[in-house]
């Protein structure tokens, strides 16, 4: 027995070993850099900033490093007087320095290491661009938010849903990649918060990824309000900030849709205590807009028979209001506002716009506007334009869709 322990450790030590080398080795993950800030060209030069961002600049201090020699230095700060907060982005496309990392099928994440260099927490949103338009203007997916720690190295994992994007704009073709800041309460620099960042990259998928596309509405449907994709295409342009908010809501204690379980609320917080007549705007998106039946009307079908664009709204808080909706082009300045008849408080109206009639404008300067052919060509941003008033007062909607009727 004691001859054939020492044999058996020995088959045992041995079958440990071969175990062992059976083990498969952690093979580190695939990855295409964005930016590791090594070099000016192309990391800085193709990185863009929002107007009235604040600061970026190069840095060498390796406490804040990652990895080689370099990081960025970001400091937000945004324009009070803008309605967008501070914002980055990386073109994910460049004819100049011939890359193309635009083909959200080939990833699977987006990570970067961030080193916040403040004594308390900063949230930061990553997301990809729907568009880039103007300096000034580019559309957006919802991204994720992030808290970043302070005084040490946050290492961030964004994963990157495509059923979601999808949503938005061709997943094969994005259009950038943002950081987004919330505004600070000064402007200047050098009281901005400091973070740094460094070694952003994609992690590369074994295989070109699949996606489900979610997008999906009724027939005529505008929108309803009963599917939970549809809010992300929903936004406030506030002309005071912070006037106008939203949500979509089922039934209250006095208010019921008129179609299905959810619609849309409105409030507006008041009070303006300008001299001016400020208003603000919920927006549906371009890219919503575009998927809607709307967009496929016919120049024939105009001809021979008439499309009616429908929805029901209802004021609360207020005597009444002049509520109104606004059709605007690709071209977001071209907009066709009409001024309908007001609405009363605590009672659903229907309202209607025939396509092809003519409306009194809500600008005098343009007396009559035709919802025609022209702008279903070029169709852009639906907005219901909403006046700021001394009070806080809300607004409900719902069932908004198409109808065609013959003899009009």
């Amino acid at each position: 027995m004691k001859k054939f322990l020492p044999f058996l450790i020995s088959v045992l030590s041995i079958s440990t070993l071969i175990g062992c080398s059976k083990k498969k080795e952690e093979v580190a993950p695939k990855i295409e850099v964005v930016a590791d800030f090594e070099n000016w060209a192309p990391d800085f030069q193709t990185m863009k900033i929002s107007y009235g961002f604040g600061k970026v600049t190069r840095n060498e201090e390796q406490k804040f490093v990652h990895g080689g020699k370099y990081s960025a230095l970001v400091q937000p700060l945004g324009d009070k007087t803008y309605r967008f907060k501070p914002t980055f982005y990386f073109p994910l496309r460049s004819a100049t320095f011939e890359f193309n990392k635009s083909n959200l099928r080939k990833y699977t994440s987006l990570c970067c290491s961030v080193y916040n260099d403040n004594n308390f927490e900063i949230p930061i949103t990553i997301g990809f661009l729907s568009e880039i338009s103007t300096y000034y203007n580019n559309r957006r997916a919802d991204g994720e938010t992030f808290n970043l720690k302070p005084n040490e190295w946050t290492e961030i994992e964004y994963k990157i849903d495509l059923d979601f994007l999808s949503m938005f704009f061709n997943v094969e073709e994005a259009p950038a990649l943002y950081f987004e800041f919330e505004k600070q309460e000064f402007y200047d620099v050098s009281f901005a918060p400091k973070i740094y960042f460094d070694d952003i990259y994609f992690v590369l998928s074994s295989e070109e990824r699949t996606f489900v596309e979610t997008f999906s509405l009724k027939e005529n449907e505008i929108c309803d309000f009963e599917e939970d994709f549809q809010k992300y295409f929903l936004s406030v342009k506030n002309a005071l900030s912070g006037h106008l908010s939203f949500d979509i809501t089922e039934k209250t204690d006095d208010v019921t849709p008129t179609s299905g379980n959810k619609m849309l609320h409105i409030h507006s917080k008041g009070p303006n205590k300008t001299k001016w007549n400020y208003w603000s705007h919920l927006v549906f998106s371009q890219t919503y807009m575009k998927q809607t039946d709307m967009a496929k009307i016919s120049i024939e079908e105009l001809e021979h028979q008439k499309w009616v664009f429908c929805y029901d709204i209802m004021v609360k808080g207020i005597d009444e209001e002049q509520i109104v909706p606004s059709f605007y082009t690709k071209v977001s300045s071209n907009e066709r506002g009409i001024a309908l008849p007001r609405v009363q408080n605590g009672t659903w109206q229907k309202c209607e716009i025939v396509f092809g009639a003519e409306y009194p404008n809500a600008s005098p300067a343009s007396p009559t506007v035709v919802i025609d052919d022209a702008y279903i060509l070029r169709i852009g941003e639906f907005h219901f334009s909403i006046p700021e008033e001394l009070n806080e007062y809300d607004i409900y909607v719902d069932n908004i869709h198409l109808e065609k009727r013959e003899g009009i």
